[in-house]
C-alpha cells in the first residue's frame, strides 16, 4: 500500500551547499523522484520549493510517499492557480496524475526529441520542470513510439506499403535498445542550458539532469551509495555506461578504480566536512576494505540498470514478435538506412 512507501534520505554537498535528495525504493528511478530532486537542489525552483525543503528538514532518514505527494500538491496550487493544460486539462485532472509520478506515467516520445503532447506532459509544465529525451534519429523523426508500434502492427498484418518503414523501424529498435542515441546525446547537449536543470526520461525511467560547462550531469540517486555523501553526480559520457565517471558535488571527478596495492582513489579533504567517512587519514586496509565495497555496489548498481533496460526492451520486443516472424518477408535494405550522420558537435552524452 502506497501509505507505507519510504524514501530514503541523503545529505549531499553542492558547491559547499547542503541539501537533502530523495533516493530510490522499489520503484526505481521515477518521476517522482526526479522531480522532487530537482525542485529541491534547482536554484531556479528556490521560490515554491520551501514547502519541500521545510518536509525534509524536518526528517532524519525516511520521509513517506504520502507526505511528499501532499507538499507537491500544495506547490502545484499555490503556484498554479490559473494553470491550463494545452490540451484543455484543468489544475484537477493535473492533480489526480499525483499518485502516478511513483509508478508510472504514459510518456509517448517523438524520435525528433520532443513528446506527445498529454495532461503528463502538462504536469511537468505544473511544475516549470523541463523534461526532455536523447531517443533521437533523423530518418524516422516523423514518428513517434507508439506510432512507430502502428506501423509495425501494420506490416505484420500483410500491409505492404508498411513494409519498408517497419523495416527501418524493426532496425531502429534493434540499435538502440537503451533508448539513446548518439544523434540524441547532441541534440541534448545543444538545447540544455548551461548552468540549468532538467529531468531526463529514458526506458521508462526518470533522472535529474544538470549541464555545466559542455558536460551532463545525473544526480546519483542508487540506494548503494547512500553513505557515499561524496559521490553526488554521475558524467555521464557514453550511451552504455561504460565510460561515465562518479563525481562529487563540486564536479571533480572520484576515481573507483584500484591496482595491486596501490589505491587510486581520490579523495579531497574538505575542513568543511570533518566527518567525512572517508578521511584521507584512513588506514589503508579500512580504504581497501571501503574501496572493494564501492565495486560491489557499483557492480549491483549497473546490473540493476542491465536488468531494467532488458525488461524495457523485452517490452517493446513483445509487441513487434509478429513482425519478427515475418523478417524474411520483410526485404533488408542494401546499406544501413538508419545509420545517423556522425557529429563531433559535443563529447558530453547522457546515459
Amino acid at each position: 500500500m502506497t501509505e507505507s512507501l519510504q524514501f530514503t534520505i541523503k545529505n549531499i554537498e553542492i558547491k559547499g551547499t547542503p541539501f537533502k535528495i530523495l533516493l530510490q525504493n522499489e520503484n526505481g528511478p521515477c518521476a517522482l523522484l526526479a522531480i522532487v530532486n530537482l525542485l529541491l537542489i534547482s536554484p531556479q525552483h528556490k521560490r515554491i520549493n520551501y514547502s519541500l525543503t521545510e518536509l525534509l528538514e524536518k526528517k532524519t532518514s525516511t520521509v513517506s510517499l504520502d507526505e511528499v505527494n501532499q507538499v507537491l500538491a500544495n506547490i502545484a496550487l499555490q503556484s498554479n492557480t490559473e494553470m491550463k493544460g494545452s490540451n484543455g486539462a484543468d489544475m484537477d485532472q493535473l492533480l489526480e496524475l499525483l499518485p502516478h509520478l511513483h509508478t508510472g506515467l504514459n510518456i509517448n516520445p517523438k524520435f525528433d526529441g520532443t513528446f506527445e503532447d498529454s495532461n503528463e506532459m502538462a504536469l511537468f509544465r505544473m511544475f516549470k520542470i523541463p523534461i526532455v529525451h536523447g531517443w533521437v534519429i533523423e530518418t524516422l523523426s516523423k514518428y513517434s513510439y507508439e506510432s512507430a508500434q502502428q506501423v509495425l502492427l501494420k506490416a505484420a498484418e500483410g500491409d505492404e506499403e508498411a513494409v519498408g518503414e517497419a523495416t527501418l523501424i524493426q532496425l531502429f529498435f534493434d540499435e538502440t535498445g537503451t533508448q539513446l542515441t548518439q544523434n540524441g546525446l547532441a541534440y541534448l547537449n545543444t538545447i540544455l542550458e548551461e548552468k540549468g536543470f532538467v529531468v531526463l526520461f529514458r526506458n521508462d525511467h526518470f533522472s535529474t539532469i544538470y549541464k555545466e560547462n559542455n558536460q551532463l550531469y545525473s544526480l546519483v540517486t542508487d540506494l548503494g551509495y547512500r553513505r557515499r555523501k561524496d559521490i553526488v553526480w554521475e558524467n555521464i559520457k557514453s550511451i552504455d555506461g561504460s565510460e561515465d565517471t562518479f563525481c562529487d558535488g563540486n564536479l571533480d571527478t572520484i576515481d573507483l578504480k584500484m591496482g595491486g596495492e596501490e589505491k587510486d582513489f581520490k579523495i579531497k579533504k574538505n575542513d568543511n566536512n570533518k566527518n567525512n567517512e572517508f578521511d584521507p587519514e584512513l588506514t589503508s586496509k579500512s580504504l581497501k576494505e571501503e574501496m572493494l565495497q564501492i565495486e560491489n555496489d557499483k557492480e549491483i548498481a549497473k546490473q540493476l540498470q542491465q536488468e531494467e533496460d532488458m525488461k524495457s526492451k523485452r517490452k517493446s520486443q513483445k509487441k513487434k514478435k509478429v513482425v519478427k516472424r515475418q523478417s524474411s518477408a520483410i526485404p533488408t535494405p542494401k546499406k544501413d538506412p538508419i545509420a545517423e550522420k556522425k557529429t563531433s558537435a559535443t563529447d558530453c552524452v547522457v546515459m
